[in-house]
C-alpha cells in the first residue's frame, strides 16, 4: 500500500476587468504539490478487510491511497481511493449563494410546516441601492416577492414535496447578482416504514424450505397493513453489481424539476471560469441451480404481518431476501435479511456448460466443508452413462484437486453423477451432485433459411445436425416471414442491423406469434450519441438517417427523448440543407411529434429531389396522412419506377441512389397498401446496395405489411413417420412447428386448401469457401503464451486486421469462438500484470458465452486494426479452437476465416 500527500497552492497568473461591477478580479492557477509517504504492508483479516493507522499532517491536504494484492500465482490487481481532510480549493466569499444561516445548508431537509430561512450571502452588495426578487418553483413558478434586504422565509408546505427551488437575483443599480439556486428537500423520514424479515431457522440445507416472516411497522413501531414485493436473490450477484438494494423511498421522492426552461436578464452576469446443500442419503443429487428463486406481491394485515413460503434450490450460497412496502398514505420502506445455505461436507466440480464433440475436458474435484480437517481423504464416484463412463473413482485430500479426465464425447445433453465421501463411521459423510453438460458438432455456424410456395413440388430444406424450425404461414400476409426469420440474430457491430433484428422479433411475436422474445438484449446505448442521435457503429459519429429509421423503428432500448432533440436540432439548424431538414422531419414524425404542416409545406415544392420525395412519403404516412403518403409514393413510381420482370425499382442517377430511395419508397408501398410492395422487395432481396446495409428499411416495410394486411385460413397436410394430420393456418396465426435431424428425414407437406408459404430456418455449420478475400487483406490472430497453457495461467488474445483495397465502409465482423476450456472475461483490462497491448487496441462489442464480436470500421488513416480480450482457464484438458471470421457486413460473401487448431491446458501442478 502506498501513500501520497497532496498539498494545494494557487498562483496568480493575470487579472480579468468585469466592466460591468467596474472591478479588476485576480486569475489564479491551481496544482497540487505531491509528496510520498511511503510503501506500507498490510494484512487483511478473515472477513478480507484490513485497517492501517497514520500520523498525517492534516489540514487543507488530500491523501490517495494505492494498494495493490499479489495472489499465490503472482497475478496482481489495485485499486485506489483518496480522502481529503478539508475542502480543497474552496474560496465561496466572493460567489453569490444562498445559505440558511448558521446551519450548513445540505444537513437540512424540511418536513411540512415547517419554515425555510435563507440569506443571500456573496458577491458585492451596496445597502443602499440593492433589491433582491426571490421566487419558489415546483414544477413551474409558485410565488415571488421584491424584497430591500437579503433575508427570506417562506413554508414548506404539502404542495413542496418531494423539493422546491428557490432562487434569487440582487439588483445593485447597475447589474445583476444571481445567486446559486437553493433546493429544499423533504424529510422522507417522517413517510418511512420500518421492514423486519425474519427466517424460521439460522441456516439451511439445499432443498430445504423457507417460511419468511415480514413485518411491516411505522417508525413509532405500530404495525401497518401495507403491499410488500418479496424477491430472493442469490448474494453473488450483489457482489457482481448485477442486483441492487431496493430503496422505495427514494424512488418514490426522487426530486422534480423546478419547471423553469429558462431564464432572460438585460445586463450579463460576470461569467464564472472553472478552468484549469445436499443430498446425504444418496439420492438424486443437487442438481437445481439457480439465481434467483422468488418474486411476490404480499400483503399484510392490521398486525403489520404476511408471511412468504418457498423452496430452495441445490446452491450452496448465502440468498438475499428483501421487501419493499408501500401504503396508502405514501409511506414506504425497505428491509432485506440474508438467508445462508450450507452442508458440513458438499462435493465442487469444475464443468463448463457446453463442449464440443472434439473437446477432452478434464474433470476437476475438490471437497470442501467445515467437517472436513486438512488430514480428511475425499473419494469422487463419477459415472455418465449416456456418455459410456461407468461409475470411476477419483480421490484426493481435503480441499486439493482431483482430475478426472471425460470420455470421447458426443452430441446431446449428458448427466454426470458425482458421489463423494468422506470419513467412516458414523463420521461417515456424503454429497451427491448432478451437473448437465451440452455437447455439440460446432459452434461455428450460421444462420440459414428457406421458403417456397407449397406446391407438388415442394422439397423441404432443413438442418443435418441441429433443430429446424418449420412455420406455415397463408402466402400473402406471410411472404414478409423469410426476411424476418432472417434477421433474427444479426450478429454485428451495427446500429441499423441490432435495431432491425429487435424489429423483427417484435413483429413475429405481435403479428405471427412467435414465442420466442420480442427483442434482443444488446444494449443500444453505445450507439447513442451525447446529443442524441444515432450512430452506424459504437461510439462513432451519429448519421441522420440512422437517426430517423431509429425513430420510425420505435425501440425501446433508444432515450425517444434525446433522439427527438438531435432531430430538432437539425431542423432548427439555419445551416441545414433541405434535403437533411426533410429527414429530420421523418424521424420526428415517427417519433410522435407534430410535423404534419411542416410535411404538407414541403410536399409543396416545385424542385424536390426523389429521394427527398421519398423521404417525405415516409414521413406522411408516420404522421397519419395516407392520403399524402399515397400521392408522393404514386408519383415517384410514375415518374422514374421501372418494371424488371418481376421486379419494380426506381431508375435514378446511379445504382446504389437507385436501390436505397427504392428502399424507402418500399416502405410507403407496404404501408399504405400498394400491390407492388411485394415487387418493390423482391427487387431489394435480389438487388443489394453495394456500400451500405438496408435491413432496416427492409424491416420496417415487414412491420407494416404485417400490421396492414389481413391474413387469409389456409390449411396443410403433414404426413410424419407414416402417420398424416391436418394442420389448420388461420387468419394471422401461421403454425410454428420444430423438427430434429431425424424427425426432418420423414416429414412432408402437402396443399389442403389456400395458398400457404413454407419458411424454414435452421443452424448450419460455417463453410469457409463462401468467404473471399479483398486485395491485400490480412488476418492474424496471436494467442499468448503461445503453445501448452498452464491452469493458473490468463490469456490473452489479440487480432490484427488489415481490411485491403477499397473495402466495404461498413462494419467488419470478427467473431472467435473461445474454446470450452477458456472463459472470456468482460474487462479485459482488469489484470494490470499483462502485457500492455498496441497502441488504438479495440475491444469486443459483445461476449456472449463462448462467443466474442468484435466491429471493425474502415478508416483510411488506420491501416492496421489491433483488436484485444483476454480469457481465463475454465478447464485443463484438449479442446478445439474454431475458426475465427472476418466478414463484411454489406457484401456477406468477403472475408477471412482462420483456421481451427486444438489448445491444450495443463493440469495444475
Amino acid at each position: 500500500m502506498n501513500v501520497v500527500e497532496a498539498t494545494p497552492f494557487r498562483k496568480q497568473i493575470g487579472t480579468d476587468y468585469d466592466f460591468i461591477t467596474k472591478r479588476t478580479e485576480p486569475v489564479y492557477e491551481y496544482d497540487f504539490h505531491r509528496v510520498d509517504l511511503g510503501d506500507r504492508t498490510v494484512t487483511t483479516g478473515p472477513d478480507g478487510t484490513f485497517r492501517l493507522a497514520m500520523t498525517v499532517t492534516g489540514g487543507k491536504r488530500s491523501y490517495e491511497v494505492h494498494v495493490t494484492y499479489r495472489d499465490e500465482a503472482g497475478r496482481t490487481i489495485g485499486a485506489s481511493a483518496s480522502a481529503e481532510t478539508a475542502p480543497i480549493f474552496l474560496d465561496s466569499s466572493q460567489t453569490p449563494q444562498l445559505v440558511v444561516p448558521n446551519a450548513p445548508a445540505s444537513e437540512l431537509t424540511y418536513s411540512i410546516g415547517d419554515r425555510i430561512r435563507l440569506a443571500f450571502q456573496g458577491g458585492h452588495p451596496d445597502p443602499s441601492h440593492d433589491r433582491y426578487l426571490f421566487s419558489v418553483t415546483h414544477r413551474g413558478l409558485q410565488s415571488e416577492v421584491i424584497r430591500s434586504g437579503p433575508d427570506f422565509s417562506t413554508t414548506f408546505g404539502s404542495g413542496s414535496v418531494p423539493n422546491e427551488s428557490i432562487q434569487a437575483v440582487r439588483f445593485t443599480g447597475s447589474a445583476y447578482e444571481v445567486a446559486f439556486e437553493y433546493n429544499a428537500f423533504f424529510k422522507i423520514a417522517d413517510r418511512r416504514l420500518k421492514v423486519v424479515l425474519m427466517p424460521d431457522a439460522p441456516r439451511y440445507e439445499p432443498g430445504g424450505r423457507v417460511d419468511l416472516k415480514v413485518r411491516v411497522t411505522d417508525t413509532a413501531g405500530h404495525p401497518v397493513a401495507a403491499s410488500v414485493v418479496v424477491r430472493v436473490i442469490d448474494e453473488k450477484l450483489y457482489a457482481i453489481d448485477a442486483a441492487s438494494n431496493i430503496a422505495p423511498l427514494e424512488a418514490l421522492y426522487s426530486p422534480v424539476s423546478s419547471g423553469i426552461v429558462a431564464t432572460a436578464w438585460s445586463h450579463r452576469p460576470v461569467a464564472v471560469d472553472f478552468g484549469g446443500g445436499g443430498d446425504t442419503t444418496g439420492g438424486g443429487g443437487r442438481e437445481d441451480f439457480r439465481d434467483w428463486l422468488l418474486f411476490r406481491l404480499v400483503t399484510t394485515g392490521a398486525d403489520g404481518t404476511a408471511r412468504v413460503s418457498f423452496g430452495l434450490s441445490d446452491d450452496l450460497t448465502s440468498w438475499r431476501a428483501s421487501a419493499a412496502a408501500f401504503d396508502r398514505s405514501f409511506r414506504a420502506g425497505a428491509g432485506s435479511v440474508r438467508i445462508p445455505v450450507g452442508l458440513p461436507f458438499f462435493a465442487e466440480a469444475t464443468l463448463g456448460q457446453e463442449y464440443l464433440v472434439a473437446d477432452h475436458p478434464i474433470l476437476r474435484l475438490r471437497g470442501f466443508g467445515s467437517a472436513l480437517a486438512a488430514s480428511d481423504r475425499v473419494t469422487f464416484e463419477v459415472s455418465a452413462p449416456s456418455l459410456g463412463l461407468a461409475p470411476t473413482r477419483a480421490d484426493a485430500a481435503a480441499f486439493a484437486t482431483a482430475e478426472l479426465p471425460l470420455p470421447s464425447l458426443t452430441a446431446g445433453d449428458h448427466q454426470i453423477r458425482i458421489v463423494a465421501t468422506t470419513g467412516t463411521g458414523s463420521a461417515r459423510r456424503q454429497d451427491v451432485l448432478v451437473r448437465t453438460i451440452h455437447v455439440v458438432t460446432t459452434r461455428s455456424t450460421q444462420a440459414r433459411t428457406a421458403n417456397a410456395p407449397l406446391d407438388a413440388n415442394f422439397v423441404l430444406q432443413g438442418g443435418a445436425t441441429e433443430l429446424t424450425t418449420v412455420v406455415l404461414s397463408d402466402a400473402g400476409r406471410g411472404r414478409v416471414l423469410p426476411l424476418l426469420l432472417s434477421l433474427r440474430g444479426g450478429r454485428t457491430g451495427r446500429a441499423d442491423e441490432a435495431i432491425a433484428e429487435a424489429l423483427a422479433g417484435r413483429v413475429l411475436q405481435s403479428s405471427f406469434g412467435s414465442k420466442e422474445p420480442a427483442s434482443v438484449a444488446a444494449d443500444l446505448a453505445s450507439f447513442q450519441g451525447v446529443d442524441g442521435g444515432i450512430a452506424l457503429l459504437p461510439y462513432s459519429s451519429t448519421d441522420l438517417e440512422s437517426s430517423a429509421l431509429a425513430a420510425l423503428a420505435g425501440d425501446h432500448r433508444l432515450d425517444a427523448g434525446a433522439l427527438a432533440r438531435a432531430l430538432q436540432a437539425v431542423l432548427d439548424d439555419p445551416t441545414s440543407t433541405r434535403d437533411r431538414k426533410i429527414v429530420a422531419i421523418a424521424g420526428l414524425a415517427g417519433l410522435g411529434e407534430s410535423v404534419l404542416d411542416l410535411v404538407r409545406s414541403a410536399a409543396a415544392q416545385p424542385t424536390l429531389e426523389p429521394t427527398e420525395r421519398a423521404w417525405l412519403a415516409i414521413a406522411a404516412l408516420a404522421g397519419g396522412d395516407e392520403v399524402l403518403a399515397g400521392t408522393l409514393e404514386r408519383a415517384l413510381l410514375a415518374e422514374s419506377g421501372q418494371r424488371l420482370g418481376p421486379w419494380v425499382r426506381l431508375s435514378l442517377a446511379d445504382r446504389e441512389t437507385s436501390i436505397t430511395t427504392t428502399a424507402l419508397i418500399a416502405i410507403v408501398a407496404s404501408g399504405i397498401g400498394d400491390p407492388l410492395a411485394p415487387d418493390l422487395d423482391a427487387f431489394l432481396a435480389a438487388n443489394p446496395p453495394k456500400d451500405t446495409l438496408i435491413v432496416l428499411q427492409q424491416a420496417l416495410a415487414a412491420r407494416f405489411w404485417a400490421e396492414r394486411t389481413p391474413g387469409d385460413r389456409a390449411a396443410v397436410s403433414v404426413t410424419a413417420d407414416g402417420v398424416s394430420h391436418e394442420l389448420s393456418i388461420e387468419a394471422g396465426a401461421p403454425v410454428w412447428l420444430t423438427f430434429t435431424p431425424a424427425q426432418l428425414s420423414t416429414v412432408h407437406f402437402s396443399p389442403v386448401r389456400g395458398a400457404v408459404l413454407v419458411a424454414t430456418t435452421w443452424e448450419g455449420a460455417l463453410d469457409p469457401a463462401s468467404l473471399h478475400a479483398a486485395t491485400a487483406m490480412t488476418f492474424v490472430r496471436v494467442v499468448t503464451p503461445p503453445g501448452a497453457i498452464a491452469a493458473d495461467q490468463l490469456v490473452t488474445v489479440q487480432f490484427s486486421v488489415e481490411l485491403g483495397a477499397d473495402p466495404d465502409k461498413g462494419c467488419w465482423r470478427v467473431t472467435d469462438l473461445v474454446p470450452s476450456g477458456l472463459a472470456p472475461l468482460a474487462a479485459p483490462g482488469s489484470w494490470p500484470d499483462q502485457s500492455a497491448p498496441p497502441p488504438n487496441t479495440e475491444g469486443p462489442w459483445r461476449i456472449s458465452g463462448q462467443r466474442v464480436d468484435f466491429c471493425v470500421a474502415y478508416d483510411p488513416k488506420v491501416p492496421v486494426h489491433h483488436l484485444r480480450y483476454v480469457a481465463r482457464v475454465v478447464n485443463s484438458g484438449t479442446y478445439r479452437w474454431e475458426p475465427a471470421v472476418l466478414q463484411s457486413s454489406v457484401v456477406l460473401e468477403r472475408g477471412v476465416v482462420l483456421p481451427a487448431f486444438d489448445l491444450e491446458i495443463k493440469p495444475a501442478s
